[in-house]
């Protein structure tokens, strides 16, 4: 028996250094200077000092407190590094000119792991889950009383909101509609539903007129009264009421026309209804009774389902000023997940006009952004409402990286697009994703950002190399959730990415 013992403590002797030694030895020194390190750990604690890989701290915030204190006497590069997990926020990472390299040295927020990528997370993960309609296996969820979200990712992909036809003819007025039924009258929450309407420009053959063959505004309905229904304003008459070009094209002065929604100004399907709620794989936020109800798909693994609200339309931001710009920041190896996108739910709607550039504003339609074309219009030409970005920086200078592409990921530093500014450098490449924007990467708690910690750390004991230990420490962390191979084979997902906007102010 005391052999046996003693066997027993050299072996967690050994894995102690093994463990040890694959944890230090990521961390090089730095050629000009001593670099700096904090860590984050998922499972670390904010009173914790953060110097060192065995007392990480927790919070995105702490992290950046202690970047401050050390950035007036860097002499290299101080390096933030995350551990393998995922790390929500409560309220956007604001960062300013204090949070900034100095003496031509960078501040780099990094993966620990780049293999699998810390996850920088805005949403809020749903539990509880109960079957309230066995009919149409219908479950819920109690949520809180403040979320408010237009996603909802499910193990890892992002789950349609409840969308249907209308289930009455409806005939356009000046204010909205008139409904051949007041069958939507006894709908719940009726401010909280909207209207889709497909583009279409019958100057590029597609014969139904409207907006544009690339639009898709959407307006949210205003209020209902038996068969009257009321369109939110602005959105309405933003979408129906664009200044027509008087040279006899019908064209507007905006990009795309004619003035109004395309099909007649009829809807081609009405979302965010519980009474269409009918198809697997579809949701619905009842933000009045604070539930969400979700009908799965049929893979979807009831005993665990891993469902993500996002709730935070910012998730990280560089404000500087012209004094005091924000520069040599840097972000690697980093996912940015779990955004929304709330201003459409609003009563500004989305009155598109392209690439989800919108009007916004009480009377947008006949002035934002038109300038000389029309009296009081407003100028530059063109100053649309853009959409805003999940990752933003404004005030910002530094200096930029060349953008380069790999077999996952895309290598870019967003001060290619705009000034130059801190710098994001292989995360998910950058993109929207329409009117209803959003990001998905594979969530760490998803079945397939598992089983990358489990196949790396297999892929190394194959190669006859120790896991490093933060793979380690995943696949620990992990045990009663990693899927089989087969699971994790029959879910393919593609990497998705945050929204960034950059401004020099």
């Amino acid at each position: 028996m005391a052999a046996k013992r003693s066997i027993f403590t050299r072996a967690l002797a050994v894995l102690a250094v093994t463990v040890l030694g694959a944890l230090v030895a990521p961390v090089p020194a730095h050629a000009d200077g001593a670099s700096a390190s904090v860590y984050l750990a998922p499972w670390g604690d904010d009173r914790a000092g953060g110097r060192t890989w065995w007392q990480p701290v927790r919070s995105l915030e702490r992290a950046r407190d202690l970047v401050r204190a050390l950035v007036p006497a860097m002499t290299g590069d101080i390096t933030v590094r995350l551990f393998p997990g995922e790390y929500p926020l409560t309220q956007p990472l604001h960062l300013d000119a204090r949070d900034s390299g100095t003496g031509g040295h960078r501040v780099v927020w990094t993966s620990l792991l780049p293999q699998v990528p810390a996850t920088i997370s805005g949403g809020t993960r749903i539990t509880g889950w109960s079957l309230v309609d066995p009919t149409r296996n219908l479950w819920a969820a109690p949520v809180p009383a403040d979320l408010r979200t237009r996603q909802l990712y499910v193990e890892g992909i992002r789950a349609q909101r409840a969308r249907g036809p209308l289930p009455v003819t409806l005939t356009a007025t000046t204010s909205g509609y008139v409904a051949s039924a007041d069958t939507m009258a006894g709908w719940r929450n009726p401010s909280d539903i909207e209207f889709g309407y497909t583009g279409g420009d019958g100057y590029w053959s597609l014969h139904t007129g409207g907006l544009g063959g690339w639009t898709e505004p959407r307006c949210p309905i205003g209020s209902i009264a038996g068969t009257t229904i009321t369109m939110a304003q602005p959105c309405w008459d933003n979408s129906t009421r664009r200044v027509v070009r008087t040279d006899g094209s019908g064209r507007t002065y905006n990009l795309v026309g004619p003035a109004t929604l395309g099909n007649h100004e009829q809807p081609s399907y009405v979302e965010n209804a519980f009474e269409v709620l009918t198809q697997p794989g579809q949701w619905y936020l009842d933000q009045a009774a604070h539930r969400l109800y979700y009908i799965p798909r049929p893979d979807d693994p009831l005993w665990r389902l891993d469902v993500v609200a996002p709730r935070l339309e910012t998730l990280v931001s560089g404000d500087g000023t012209p004094e005091a710009p924000v520069h040599d920041i840097s972000f690697r190896s980093l996912r940015f997940a779990y955004a929304t996108w709330l201003r459409p739910s609003t009563p500004e709607g989305l009155s598109e006009i392209q690439a989800t550039y919108s009007l916004t504003g009480t009377g947008a339609y006949a002035t934002q952004g038109l300038c000389q074309f029309i009296d009081g219009g407003t100028c530059p030409y063109g100053n649309w409402t853009k959409t805003p970005g999940n990752v933003s920086f404004s005030n910002d200078s530094g200096s930029d990286t060349p953008c380069s592409n790999s077999s996952s990921y895309t290598r870019c530093s967003v001060a290619t697009v705009a000034t130059r500014h801190a710098s994001i450098e292989w995360s998910p490449s950058i993109s929207t994703s329409g009117s209803t924007i959003g990001t998905r990467p594979a969530s760490w708690h998803s079945a397939a950002y598992r089983a990358s910690a489990w196949a790396l750390a297999d892929k190394q004991a194959r190669d006859g190399s120790p896991a490093p230990a933060a793979t380690w420490i995943t696949a620990r962390h992990l045990a009663n959730r990693a899927p089989s191979p087969a699971y994790a084979d029959s879910r393919s997902r593609s990497p998705s990415r945050p929204s960034v906007t950059l401004s020099p102010g």
